[in-house]
């Protein structure tokens, strides 16, 4: 493995070529001034020059994802992880990728990101503070499963086709996540991460086949096999949501769960801008535990401008889907909720005007209320 030039990322790898080119352009960004900091916290440095909106609690929820994967992981976070979020093309040149999304670069043990909201490159950097060097396909797979799950689709592939050959493109990722969650769930997290030490980031199919019958305690194909029958979900509801369920549950009074969230991007909860095809959101959780299958009436509302929304989302894997959004100003529904624990995400329209501007105290609050029957 070459730790010097190895970066991870969506859309993002170590490459070989142009050695002289990025030697240079190392150089170069050495001598550069750091850029502003604009949180430093016990596990979280975030900096930036950009003059752009970014909701207050972006910097709280990434801070609280670094401690929760260090605890996951079995990693020591010494000093804070560098996050320094920069222009697409910047991110894209950094990267030395075709990505211009932003990767976590090993030798500088920074992330360079273009949107200020990444858990995929945190996922990376603190793995690997833990060590865990792992195979490509299992690196890009490890920081999907515990990422945001917000991107689209279900394109699955043959897993030993992706294994064979690794890919920097979305069905490869979302199948390695697949495949991921289905040895977390198999094996367990400490078993997983005693694979990842034991191999490298640039083994292929034959390097590590060894290393995982060992760990595992199965053979590669025996794993593939059973995976035939983990099923097919979207990614938001695959996704190990650490932070989100493992918040404390806000309690029913007694057949009655209704939540208001003030949703403004000055609230040190809310998350924002986030990528979404209306346009910018934000956003913000709250968890709900259903202790017996239940009918519920519910209702949504906002009284800030724009899309309001909450989306609940039963805890767990492909195997415990269960995931509705409620739409604010809807008619009064009818939900089956069976048991579980539940994240609920409210979500909102961001108030972006023509210069890009946000106004940090523009939003409302977002209602939920279900009413057991």
């Amino acid at each position: 493995m070459r730790a010097g030039r190895r970066s991870v990322g969506w859309g993002s790898r170590g490459r070989g070529a142009a050695l002289a080119v990025a030697g240079a352009l190392s150089s170069t960004l050495s001598c550069a001034p750091e850029p502003s900091t604009r949180w430093l916290g016990h596990y979280l440095h975030f900096v930036t020059d950009l003059d752009v909106p970014i909701c207050e609690g972006t910097f709280h929820r990434q801070e609280r994802l670094v401690e929760l994967l260090a605890a996951e992981f079995g990693a020591v976070i010494d000093t804070p992880v560098w996050f320094e979020l920069t222009t697409p093309d910047d991110a894209h040149e950094r990267c030395e990728s075709e990505s211009a999304f932003g990767c976590y670069r090993h030798r500088r043990e920074k992330i360079y990101s273009s949107l200020p909201y990444h858990p995929h490159e945190i996922v990376h950097a603190v793995a690997a503070a833990a060590a865990w060097t792992g195979p490509t396909a299992f690196t890009e797979g490890l920081a999907e499963a515990y990422s945001h799950g917000a991107r689209s689709g279900t394109d699955r592939l043959p897993v030993a086709e992706v294994l064979a050959d690794f890919q920097l493109t979305r069905d490869h990722y979302y199948t390695m996540a697949l495949f991921v969650r289905f040895l977390l769930e198999r094996h367990g997290v400490a078993a997983f991460g005693a694979f990842m030490r034991a191999t490298e980031f640039e083994d292929d199919v034959d390097m590590f086949a060894p290393s995982f019958a060992a760990v595992f305690a199965e053979p590669l194909e025996a794993a593939i096999a059973a995976f035939e029958a983990y099923p097919t979900c979207q990614a938001w509801q695959n996704h190990v949501a650490l932070m989100e369920c493992a918040d404390e549950a806000t309690p029913w009074a007694e057949n009655s769960w209704a939540v208001e969230v003030d949703l403004r991007c000055a609230s040190a909860e809310v998350v924002g801008p986030l990528n979404d095809k209306g346009g910018p959101v934000m956003a913000a959780n709250r968890t709900l535990v259903v202790d017996a299958d239940a009918l519920a009436l519910a209702t949504v509302s906002y009284s800030g401008a724009g899309r309001g929304a909450v989306r609940l989302t039963r805890c767990g894997s492909c195997w415990d889907t269960h995931d509705l959004t409620l739409m604010a100003g809807d008619e009064l529904r009818v939900l089956s909720l069976p048991a579980g624990r539940y994240r609920a995400t409210f979500l909102a329209d961001l108030d972006v005007d023509g210069d890009g501007e946000v106004d940090a105290e523009a939003g409302g609050g977002l209602r939920v209320e279900l009413s057991r029957f």
